[in-house]
């Protein structure tokens, strides 16, 4: 049975606090302004629910505002480093990593009863039209390890039911690699 997480942010997050990582999210991004207000509280209480501070240094997770019809409301998005920080305080894992697999690259994998994975990237090749996989790895704290493989066409899929896709500025445009990354 795993541990009990344990409850980071009851022990260092204050309602002050609260206040205080809600406005400096508002003048990161003026149109957090516009959003409803309830959207706000319960994306920053959901923060400090996980202990993952929005907007902190640490790039765990941020406060964005989505257009809901007529109005906007604020969503709390874990970035890839936050969910990592959340597998990691589960007290089972011992590394995490995720890659993305471009044309070019020997790439194979087999699931089953015996899985298998290789990657071998044969070009500095950044290109993110180039991409064809995205995968993570994650090694347990008992010695085993597993893995998770997506199709490019698979993490379109989720692109395109993503809500940042839609926007104007989304990282889905800006940072194609690091977004498979997270999605996978």
């Amino acid at each position: 049975m795993p541990p009990e997480p344990t409850p980071v942010a009851a022990s260092v997050v204050t309602p002050d606090k609260l206040i205080k990582i809600a406005i400096a999210a508002a003048q990161r991004n003026p149109t957090l302004l516009q959003c409803n207000p309830a959207s706000i509280v319960r994306s920053v209480m959901q923060g400090a629910e996980l202990g993952l501070v929005p907007g902190s240094a640490l790039n765990h997770a941020y406060l964005v505002p989505f257009k809901n019809g007529n109005t906007w409301d604020a969503q709390l998005i874990i970035s890839a480093q936050g969910l990592t920080e959340l597998m990691y305080r589960s007290g089972l894992v011992a590394f995490v990593t995720a890659e993305v697999v471009y044309q070019g690259d020997i790439f194979e994998y087999e699931l089953g009863l015996d899985p298998k994975l290789r990657h071998v990237p044969t070009d500095e090749t950044i290109d993110p039209e180039l991409i064809t996989h995205a995968y993570m790895v994650v090694g347990l704290k008992d010695g085993s390890r597993v893995f998770r493989v997506m199709t490019r066409k698979g993490i379109d899929r989720i692109k395109e039911r993503s809500p940042s896709a839609r926007q104007g500025f989304s990282p889905w445009k800006s940072d194609y690699a690091e977004m498979a990354r997270k999605t996978v």
